[in-house]
């Protein structure tokens, strides 16, 4: 899914072809992937303080 994003906004293609384009969408889907679980941990975990705060009014 990660990669799919890269591919539709063209990231993958500035460098041109070969090794170097490669490596860059490597490194951009690595890093896309750790910012995409950082950000649903935070989205997670702030999901189940409101459902435990809910339990604990009821």
């Amino acid at each position: 899914m990660i990669f799919r994003v890269v591919e539709k906004l063209k990231l993958n293609r500035i460098l041109g072809n070969g090794w170097l384009q490669y490596a860059v969408t490597s490194v951009l889907v690595i890093a896309d992937a750790t910012v995409f679980a950082v950000v649903m941990q935070k989205i997670i975990s702030k999901a189940i303080e409101i459902m435990n705060k809910r339990k604990q009014i009821a």
